[in-house]
């Protein structure tokens, strides 16, 4: 498009650096950004929202903030994407102070900024914060609306208070996809593997199509219940039935399964076969069966390949050390070496400029 002398409009460049997912993809989404700035629009709000997404999905959270504090006027639309950034990164006490940057902007949150502020919360383990949030719904009258209802709900069930999240789902007047996906999301996280299946077959009643996201939830119901020919069974109805193409997190709750079963052959099979390229989280899964059974040699095989995907993950790191602290191995000191390294970066505080 470009080399036919064709400028591309702030609708083209949005939709584009939607496809940056992942810090491999960093590189791709810094020159769209360049691009954006070379055509006029690095001060347009569709295409700055754009850009903080895209930020956030590969996980620089500095360049986020930097986009965030460039933008000449932000709208409510604008805060929310970068509220729902800092809670999908990890960073939900900065979603809650800029809750309080955007009231003293004389701008009034909407139903999407208490979502992503509700998950936030539930990707922090925050319940006083959140239920603070509830509260406030509470006097609104909006509690009940379903997609705050679901956002409720799968507040309480990441929290661990199983009950508060039965009782925000029973209290529904409507249960839309969501709300049920979050309740047994919920058991799911729980291990109750049988109880989410049940929840389930109530949702087929009530004619309500399951999405790809709904399959994670029962896949990884199975993989907590040890579940493996159900989990088999969901995976082909799921496939057959409603259309839906199993992706990385399908196989990665198969693996999982696999793994804590013991069957670490059969796994690494499945990693094999899979139909794209194993992520971090794949190798993660496997590498995590591997020490759980002791299986020492698979288990660096797999750190090496977690970190061949992303390097910069402490996980595959610490894990790897741990492995060479059993065995004694003298390879383990230049692990150890390169955690301390990673442990020691020195982090970031960001500020809103009002």
């Amino acid at each position: 498009m470009v080399d036919e002398g064709v400028i591309p409009d702030q609708i083209t460049l949005a939709s584009s650096l939607t496809s940056c997912i992942g810090e491999s993809s960093l590189p791709d989404g810094k020159w769209l950004h360049c691009f954006v700035c070379i055509c006029g629009f690095d001060s347009d709000g569709v295409v700055g929202t754009a850009l903080l997404n895209m930020y956030g999905k590969c996980n620089s959270m500095e360049d986020a903030w930097r986009v965030f504090n460039k933008l000449p006027e932000r709208d409510v639309v604008c805060w929310n994407a970068m509220i729902a950034v800092c809670g999908q990164n990890g960073y939900g006490h900065w979603s809650l102070a800029l809750l309080r940057q955007m009231g003293m902007a004389n701008l009034a949150p909407n139903k999407i900024t208490f979502i992503s502020l509700l998950d936030a919360c539930a990707n922090e383990a925050a319940i006083e914060e959140g239920r603070l949030l509830h509260s406030w719904l509470l006097q609104h009258e909006i509690e009940s609306e379903h997609i705050i209802g679901a956002a409720l709900v799968n507040f309480y069930g990441k929290c661990g208070y199983l009950e508060d999240a039965q009782r925000m789902f029973q209290k529904l007047p409507l249960r839309s996809l969501s709300s049920w996906t979050a309740i047994i999301t919920t058991y799911s996280q729980r291990g109750l593997g049988r109880e989410s299946l049940c929840l389930f077959k109530q949702m087929m009643e009530e004619d309500l199509v399951p999405n790809e996201i709904t399959f994670v939830s029962l896949l990884s119901s199975c993989s907590y219940a040890g579940m493996t020919e159900t989990a088999w069974q969901i995976l082909y109805m799921m496939q057959q039935y409603y259309g839906v193409t199993a992706k990385s997190e399908h196989f990665d709750c198969l693996i999982d399964l696999l793994g804590r079963a013991g069957l670490l052959i059969q796994a690494y099979m499945l990693i094999d076969k899979m139909p794209f390229h194993p992520g971090a989280n794949t190798w993660m899964a496997f590498l995590g069966s591997c020490k759980l059974h002791n299986n020492n040699h698979q288990a660096i095989i797999s750190a090496e390949h977690a970190l061949e995907v992303d390097s910069s993950s402490a996980a595959p790191y610490v894990l790897l050390s741990n492995i060479y602290s059993t065995i004694c191995c003298e390879e383990g000191s230049a692990v150890f070496a390169t955690v301390e390294d990673f442990v020691e970066h020195d982090d970031h505080d960001f500020v809103v400029d009002s």
